[in-house]
């Protein structure tokens, strides 16, 4: 039995079935998801997805990065990688010691990007955790200024569309190779957005965008076409107008965590940490810090915004009845 297969008799299962049906409706508020075990909950909501039925938007928030890394595996793989996005923090270590790292961030405003558009933005999930939800994010208005829309057919004068990557702070030169970058070379322009993972190549007929395509940093060369993309500036070190990442979520928008509380108390946590760390340092460090940081009770606010799908390990309005993988000791006979 292929994924797929696996995938379809999962969907037409009753808890499955039942589980879909609960996520639509708008109560209870709060509910319970019991007996998964492994990767048991992830195959629950890829068979949901696969199963083509509208659904919400979901937040996953698992306990740390490690796990949610996992868990955005699990839900990759099931699902061939489409639609679902990874949210983690935008710091290699604690916030608190302020090393940023660059390809979190642009994981980041990828899906900061997606949200900002129509409520047809093709998520089907979100994998996060506590510290990456801790960091507060600029406003949508803000980041609907700093995204410049590109589509085939549209008539872009060559000249205007350069002066534009330069307000973006976007850099010219040769060749493209990370984010906040392009390069122009006769009708032909390649762009880095932040808010993708690989650049776009956008080849000009006069005033008119002709194609886009994505294409390889290491080869140059061209992998396939796309019909529009956005380019979006650099948002980390914007100052203004910092909210929590909640206000970009539609207001249908389950959170699937294991405990809400733990979750409150995490992003709590770190906010004390930081002050206690700024409090070494002599100046406006603080200020700073709280701009980075979500406060506790605007984050508890925000998060009881929404509906709550509760893993338990005890009983659970919905319960499915998985056992954990046995052991088996490389005797792979057993396997087969």
């Amino acid at each position: 039995m292929d994924v797929q297969q696996l995938l379809r008799v999962l969907a037409a299962h009753p808890q499955v079935r039942l589980l879909g049906e609960t996520l639509r409706k708008s109560r209870p508020r709060s509910f319970q998801i019991a007996g998964m075990q492994g990767s048991a909950s992830a195959a629950m909501f890829a068979a949901l997805a696969h199963g083509r039925a509208r659904l919400p938007l979901l937040l996953f928030v698992l306990d740390d990065g490690e796990e949610a890394g996992y868990f955005y595996h699990d839900l990759v793989q099931l699902m061939g990688g489409q639609r679902v996005f990874f949210f983690p923090s935008s710091y290699r270590r604690a916030i608190k010691y302020n090393q940023r790292d660059g390809g979190n961030e642009v994981l980041r405003t990828e899906v900061l990007s997606l949200l900002s558009h129509a409520s047809d933005n093709g998520i089907f999930a979100i994998v996060t955790y506590p510290e990456a939800l801790a960091e507060s994010v600029v406003s949508r208005k803000q980041m609907t200024e700093n995204t410049l829309a590109v589509r085939v057919g549209m008539t872009l004068d060559f000249n205007d569309f350069e002066n534009q990557l330069d307000a973006l702070g976007f850099q010219r030169v040769d060749y493209v190779y990370e984010p906040g970058q392009y390069a122009m070379r006769g009708s032909i322009v390649d762009v880095f957005s932040f808010s993708n993972e690989e650049p776009f190549r956008i080849d000009f007929f006069g005033d008119e965008v002709e194609s886009i395509r994505i294409f390889d940093v290491q080869t140059q060369l061209s992998d396939h076409t796309v019909s529009d993309f956005s380019i979006v500036a650099a948002m980390a070190g914007q100052n203004q107008q910092q909210v929590p990442v909640f206000d970009f979520l539609p207001q249908d928008t389950v959170i699937v965590t294991r405990d809400r509380a733990y979750v409150c108390d995490r992003v709590a946590q770190i906010f004390r940490e930081g002050f206690s760390q700024q409090a070494e340092h002599e100046g406006n460090e603080a200020v700073d810090f709280q701009q980075k940081v979500v406060q506790p009770d605007r984050f508890n606010v925000a998060f009881a915004l929404f509906r709550c799908a509760l893993f338990s390990s005890k009983e659970g309005d919905i319960r499915f009845n998985t056992s954990p993988q046995p052991l088996f000791h490389k005797n792979f006979e057993l396997v087969e």
